[in-house]
């Protein structure tokens, strides 16, 4: 358990993460003209990614999730190596091994060469990237190479009305297992 100053910096660090999710959340609506308050995650983390860690391609939205809208990531550091994200906007089931030659290889420099991701970027230091957490926005981070950690915070837009602190929601809205396209 965290005491004194120590406490303090956590804090002071987590009400700063939720901040700026929450004013990239509202300025992302408005950008886009939704009459709504976003429905916003009450949990904030920062996730470590070390070097050869990766996260093959998926979508945020699970199977049989009714929750999510869209994901938001805010990039903490561009000081690593690898890490890209790379999304694939098509209609394709990675899950058939028939299409196992669509998929994307886990080393952004070899993805390159054939052609499956439809764009893909490393962002700076600070920025957030929004997307839809679900079809058709397929994505995978991508192998992260020797050197430093990247560091990043992701959060999540939820359906309005949506409460995931309520066992009673939980229940409600990821209550299906099929595959929903």
């Amino acid at each position: 358990m965290l005491q004194g100053e120590d406490k303090d910096n956590a804090e002071y660090l987590i009400n700063t993460l939720q901040n700026a999710i929450d004013n990239i959340a509202k300025s992302f609506v408005k950008d886009r003209g939704l009459d709504i308050e976003p429905n916003m995650s009450p949990f904030v983390g920062v996730s470590k990614w070390n070097p050869e860690c990766m996260l093959g391609v998926h979508y945020d939205r699970l199977s049989g999730d009714r929750t999510l809208w869209w994901t938001i990531v805010i990039y903490l550091n561009d000081d690593y190596n690898g890490g890209e994200i790379s999304f694939i906007i098509k209609d394709i089931d990675f899950t058939d091994r028939q299409n196992s030659k669509y998929r994307p290889h886990p080393d952004f420099d070899k993805v390159l060469k054939n052609n499956v991701i439809d764009f893909a970027l490393k962002p700076e230091a600070g920025s957030a990237l929004v997307f839809p957490s679900d079809f058709p926005y397929m994505h995978q981070v991508h192998l992260m190479k020797p050197g430093k950690s990247k560091y990043i915070c992701q959060s999540h837009i939820f359906v309005e009305g949506y409460d995931p602190t309520n066992e009673e929601h939980r229940k409600k809205y990821n209550a299906g297992a099929q595959y929903e396209r």
